[in-house]
């Protein structure tokens, strides 16, 4: 609807300029009837030519006045319609960092959870070989550096199996200095 007042607008213009411009011959055309009038010194048509300048210095005024007032029309409209596509990005602008922050928020604590899941496995599986279960075995799920201390806990605790197998089979036989060295 703005789009098609200000196409409306702009016709108006476009048949305003053709008459500030057939004006604007008719005032030089009557400035050099002013003209010859003043050389010829006839005072009652100086006086007349005068008036009939004056007469197209308004109409020209109007019509410029016409035009003014058109373009500020097309002006107010076109700043308000750029007002309004300003604020509709803002708005869109918000909604997309809105949405972006709530998926890095989701991303991240998907991401956290299969980095940390690991090392909890890991800590229960410590706490479980300190209260003395060496039956414990954590699996490796994945082939990162927490994969390869994962293997190194479970080969701790296979090794601690075995020494406290010979401690229990050959224990009242053994120095205990000596299976601590195995």
């Amino acid at each position: 609807a703005e789009t098609r007042v200000d196409q409306v607008a702009m016709a108006l213009l476009k048949d305003m300029l053709p008459n500030i411009q057939s004006a604007r011959q008719e005032f030089h055309a009557i400035f050099r009837n002013f003209l010859t009038e003043a050389q010829e010194g006839n005072p009652r048509s100086l006086k007349i030519v005068r008036e009939a300048l004056g007469r197209e210095r308004d109409r020209i005024n109007a019509h410029m006045e016409k035009v003014i007032l058109t373009l500020e029309k097309i002006s107010g409209n076109s700043a308000k319609r750029a007002a309004t596509e300003e604020a509709s990005a803002v708005r869109l602008n918000w909604i997309i960092t809105a949405i972006a922050g709530v998926l890095g928020m989701f991303f991240a604590a998907i991401v956290t959870r299969h980095l940390v899941e690991p090392v909890r496995r890991l800590l229960r599986g410590t706490q479980a070989v300190e209260g003395g279960d060496l039956s414990i075995n954590i699996e490796a799920s994945s082939s990162d550096e927490i994969a390869t201390l994962t293997e190194s806990f479970n080969s701790m605790v296979a090794g601690l199996r075995e020494k406290e197998r010979i401690r229990h089979t050959f224990g009242q036989y053994v120095d205990p200095r000596i299976v601590s060295g195995l």
